[in-house]
């Protein structure tokens, strides 16, 4: 679909739709990749692949001037965030909330409840040291393999 930008060309792309970074999840993936751009494209909610691209153009770079991108990126991204689970159907009145509406698996539940993932959902700042909030999630994909718990 046109207007949807470099991620959400990229998200229609074989590369994208074959492997993450632990080389999980493939191609079979793929039409639900579709399913899922086409309804962004439908509900209108394009602003999800703009703010993405923009955030990894920001993403990292290191200087203050990326970091105030990244602050912008990350609010924006939030909002647009919000908006598409409300077009799921989510009807709460914050995004947590909305999510525990429309991920009523008991093994989501758990993740969502957990002190370490409420702590980064408290979070009202932008952490400083990313090398341990890197590491912060990658220990929750960790812990989400190590029980068997869905891949997405």
């Amino acid at each position: 679909m046109a207007g949807l930008g470099g991620a959400g060309e990229r998200a229609r792309t074989p590369d994208a739709q074959s492997v993450t970074g632990d080389g999980r999840f493939n191609t079979c993936f793929g039409d639900y990749i579709t399913a899922f751009v086409d309804f962004l494209a439908k509900e209108g909610q394009e602003a999800f692949f703009w703010r993405l691209r923009s955030f990894e153009e920001h993403a990292l770079r290191g200087n203050e001037f990326a970091i105030e991108g990244m602050k912008s990126d990350v609010q924006g991204l939030s909002v647009v965030v919000e908006h598409i689970a409300a077009a799921l159907g989510g009807t709460g009145t914050q995004l947590f909330q909305k999510f525990r509406q429309l991920w009523k698996d008991p093994q989501v539940l758990l993740l969502l409840d957990r002190k370490d993932v409420t702590d980064l959902r408290k979070q009202f700042t932008l952490p400083t040291n990313w090398a341990a909030q890197k590491a912060a999630f990658q220990a929750l994909r960790a812990d989400r393999a190590a029980r068997s718990w869905p891949t997405w």
